[in-house]
C-alpha cells in the first residue's frame, strides 16, 4: 500500500479501501455542481433539476461531498428528474482514515435513527414541489437505506444502486433507463 486509505490497484493512489480494482479516481476539486443547497430544518440536501418525477439520493459513508455523487445527481437531472440528494450525517459524514472506528461511527445512521428525515422532511418537501413519483437510489451504504424506504414509506418507489467510484459513462446510462422505463 502506498498510504493509508489505497491499496496500490485504484488510479488514483487516495480512494478509500473499499475501492475495487481499477476504480475511478475521485472528482477532481475543480468541478462545479449545478444545484443547490438548502436546509429542510436541519437537514441538509442538494436539489438539481425540476419536474414531478424525482429521486431520492442517498450516500455513501463518504456523504454528498465525496466521490462522484453531485455529477451523477446532475446526471440524473439532465435525464429529466428532480433529484434530491440527502446528507443524513447532517455534515458528519465519514471522514477518518482508521477504518476500525467505522463500527462505532456507522449505527448513529441506521435507519431506525434517521428515518424521521424522510418522513417529516423529504417526503412532504417532494409532496410541495408537486412530485407524483419518487424514485430511490443509494450509493454503498445508502443502498441498504434506499431499500428500506421502499418498505417504510407508503409511496410509489422504486429502488436501485450504483457506485460512485465506478466509470460514470455506463452505469448512469443504465440507471437512468432502468428509472425512466419504471417511471413511464
Amino acid at each position: 500500500m502506498e498510504n493509508n486509505t489505497c491499496p496500490n490497484h485504484c488510479k488514483d493512489k487516495q480512494s478509500p479501501p473499499c475501492c475495487p480494482i481499477d476504480s475511478e479516481p475521485k472528482l477532481a476539486a475543480n468541478y462545479i455542481p449545478r444545484g443547490t443547497t438548502q436546509h429542510l430544518d436541519d437537514l441538509p440536501v442538494y436539489t438539481v433539476g425540476q419536474g414531478d418525477k424525482a429521486i431520492v439520493v442517498i450516500t455513501d459513508a463518504f456523504g454528498p461531498d465525496g466521490g462522484r455523487t453531485k455529477l451523477i445527481c446532475d446526471q440524473l437531472a439532465n435525464a429529466g428528474f428532480f433529484v434530491v440528494l440527502v446528507d443524513v450525517f447532517k455534515g458528519n459524514a465519514w471522514k477518518s482514515e482508521e477504518f476500525t472506528r467505522f463500527m462505532d461511527w456507522f449505527p448513529n445512521y441506521m435507519w431506525d435513527k434517521i428515518q424521521d428525515n424522510f418522513t417529516r422532511h423529504v417526503y412532504p418537501f417532494l409532496e410541495s414541489k408537486g412530485v407524483k413519483s419518487i424514485g430511490t437510489v443509494g450509493f454503498c451504504y445508502g443502498v441498504s437505506l434506499a431499500s428500506i424506504s421502499v418498505r417504510v414509506v407508503n409511496l410509489k418507489l422504486v429502488s436501485d444502486s450504483i457506485l460512485p467510484w465506478i466509470n460514470i459513462l455506463n452505469p448512469i446510462n443504465s440507471l437512468v433507463s432502468l428509472l425512466v422505463a419504471l417511471f413511464c
